[in-house]
């Protein structure tokens, strides 16, 4: 077929891989065509889905600039995934231009970004996996975030991995509401049990949260067996 290329080499010229450009292209309202056994793609397909998927802060310029790096070598600088390459570029701390369908990115700016990452955490600021002991830090962070507490993701020394923080009197404040809520409402081993039982039977977690007078993350952490360990 005339001017079509394969899905392989489409992700070539747009500088994907993985095969994921198919389900890609559904979610942008684009469909493959089949030819015999291969799907194929236009180059108006390949041109339309790089407009909807384009970043916006990615300049277009005619040759690649010297020293400047593909997606994936520009990965592997710092030991992260491509998908964060394209967030931190997105978000204008990572240089980069678009040379034809494919994306170079200057190496000096993603090791800085690269050193940014390794920052530990400054004074005052604690690991909310430490402060919220058995609680669900993700509820925690979203609860932090909605009263205008910042949560940051630093590197923790130990593990070397990147976590939550928060300052510390955000975390009093925090365990404070949480001892308060929690307080009262707590439940019998035998409660939970029966919590479980009904979620394994299908009954929504929304509906057992306000029938037992708890917060579905409490539903979910006895569900997990997080909390009430002794119910299981």
């Amino acid at each position: 077929m005339d001017g079509a290329f394969t899905m392989a080499e489409a992700e070539e010229m747009l500088g994907l891989r993985g095969g994921g450009l198919a389900k890609n292209m559904r979610a942008n309202g684009l469909r493959p065509k089949r030819v015999g056994k291969y799907r194929v793609m236009t180059l108006e397909q390949i041109e339309r889905y790089e407009r909807l998927t384009a970043r916006p802060c990615v300049e277009r310029v005619a040759a690649r600039p010297r020293g400047w790096v593909g997606v994936y070598a520009a990965a592997d600088l710092i030991g992260v995934s491509t998908a964060f390459i394209h967030k931190w570029t997105r978000r204008g701390l990572i240089a980069a231009v678009r040379v034809g369908h494919v994306n170079y990115y200057n190496p000096d700016t993603v090791r800085e970004v690269g050193e940014r990452l390794r920052q530990p955490a400054p004074g005052g600021w604690v690991p909310l996996r430490d402060a919220c002991g058995g609680a669900d830090r993700d509820s925690a962070a979203q609860w932090l975030r909605n009263r205008g507490h910042e949560v940051r993701k630093y590197m923790r020394p130990e593990s070397g991995q990147r976590i939550l923080y928060a300052t510390e009197a955000a975390m009093r404040e925090w365990q404070a509401h949480h001892a308060a809520y929690t307080r009262g409402r707590k439940l019998t081993p035998e409660q939970a049990r029966e919590i479980r039982a009904r979620r394994a039977a299908g009954e929504k977690r929304n509906a057992l949260a306000r029938e037992y007078g708890v917060s579905e993350a409490a539903i979910r952490q006895i569900v997990l067996g997080k909390t009430y360990p002794e119910a299981s």
